[in-house]
């Protein structure tokens, strides 16, 4: 089976469970880093372990504006619940370097830096929400995946009005060509998917066929919460 679908099946009922592995903490750095490294190993009481590790992304330094910064929540239940079924899962909070005005190569080194030392044969499948989707397909323009997971990114043209504010806190959005011809899910509240459709070429993909047969752009709809426990998923096609 596809590691994505099967993964996708899964987040249809997202758990809180045991939580397992190991951490570990970057030191402060002026070039990119992590501040939250977590490996969670597959369960011995799993019935099967997945060869496709699972990375679950966050950029909770990267600011879309001058007050506030992205990706409060953690993604500790959604990893425990993967590791519960079998997979291995790992948290990676990336921190861009700071002041700088093009942070993605730094991040993108340091993610692919993380995944290398899971010494994992089979590409992952990651996972990410908010601005770190940003780093995730930026990831994705020099190394493969088996998969990415989507939760509502943002648009692909930069939607801010001008500079982020004070302290040189700007930073050039990147720009994204890679060809959505594996396996995409991209999930978003049902009110945003028609505005999706406009603004990420990725979901258009979606409108034209390209998600057929797994090899994709898959689009779901996100109901009673961004993400979490509560959350359950409903097939959806956002309006062209």
């Amino acid at each position: 089976m596809n590691p994505l679908r099967s993964l996708v099946s899964s987040f249809r009922h997202p758990a809180a469970l045991s939580i397992f592995g190991l951490t570990r903490q970057a030191s402060t750095t002026t070039q990119a880093s992590t501040s939250h490294f977590l490996i969670r190993r597959p369960s011995p009481a799993a019935t099967r372990e997945s060869p496709y590790p699972i990375v679950f992304l966050r950029t909770p330094d990267l600011s879309t504006s001058a007050r506030e910064t992205d990706e409060n929540e953690s993604w500790e239940s959604w990893s425990g619940m993967f590791a519960e079924k079998g997979f291995t899962t790992v948290e990676i909070d990336v921190v861009p370097p700071p002041y700088s005005k093009t942070p993605f190569a730094g991040m993108v080194g340091v993610l692919a830096t993380q995944i290398r030392t899971l010494a994992i044969p089979f590409p992952p499948i990651i996972v990410a929400s908010g601005n770190a989707c940003l780093l995730c397909q930026q990831y994705i323009e020099t190394w493969g995946a088996s998969g990415i997971v989507l939760i509502n990114p943002p648009p692909d043209e930069d939607p801010r009005a001008g500079s982020l504010g004070d302290q040189g806190k700007e930073w050039e959005w990147p720009a994204l060509s890679y060809e959505p011809g594996f396996p995409i899910l991209v999930m978003a509240e049902e009110g945003r998917l028609a505005d999706m459709a406009k603004s990420h070429r990725i979901v258009r993909a979606a409108e034209k066929g390209v998600g057929r047969g797994g090899k994709g752009v898959s689009v779901e709809a996100l109901v009673d919460g961004e993400r979490g426990e509560k959350s359950r998923v409903v097939s959806e096609r956002p309006s062209p």
